[in-house]
This record gives C-alpha cells, sequence and structure tokens, in this order.
C-alpha cells in the first residue's frame, strides 16, 4: 500500500478544522457514515461489566476500495469530497 501524500489544503485542516475534543471526534465519526451513503447508523456506548469503556460505530454505507484508501484517505488535504459525488446502493441493513 501506498505512502502518506498531501496537498496544499493540508495547513487548512491541520489548523482551524482540526478535532479539538471527544465530542466533535464522535461527530466526525458518524458523519463518516453520512459520507458512505449509509441509511442506517449505530452508536452504542458499552461502559458496564468491562474494564474500559468504548464506543461502537456501525452502519450500512459502502466502504472504501483499495484505491479510495490510497488516493484520498492517505492523501492530506485531498478535494475528493468537493467533487460531484454519484450516490451507491447501501450495504445489507444491520
Amino acid at each position: 500500500m501506498g505512502a502518506f501524500k498531501t496537498k496544499a489544503r493540508a495547513i487548512e485542516l491541520l489548523g482551524k478544522k482540526q478535532i479539538r475534543d471527544s465530542s466533535t471526534a464522535l461527530a466526525e465519526l458518524m458523519k463518516n457514515s453520512y459520507d458512505a451513503d449509509a441509511e442506517i447508523l449505530r452508536v452504542e456506548f458499552i461502559t458496564k461489566d468491562i474494564k474500559v469503556p468504548c464506543v461502537v460505530i456501525c452502519d450500512n454505507g459502502c466502504g472504501m476500495n483499495q484505491n479510495d484508501i490510497e488516493d484520498k484517505w492517505l492523501v492530506l488535504g485531498t478535494d475528493s469530497k468537493r467533487k460531484v459525488k454519484i450516490k451507491k446502493a447501501p450495504a445489507a441493513v444491520l
């Protein structure tokens, strides 16, 4: 798999748009479901009877293929979300 790359937008993303707290981080993870064309999103806070509390986020959106990971996710500052988006069919219902 490829290495991280960067674009000019990286300065903007690393500055004013960075995630400042856990609530913002959770909201960003939930927005990923929207970006993946999910129709269902489930968030579970698991705190009872375990040593380390955790959050489980599940959706029925479309995942990324290897090209998406290498050309979009691993490219800091990519403008791929600004391009015209074709809706994908959602995965099976959870």
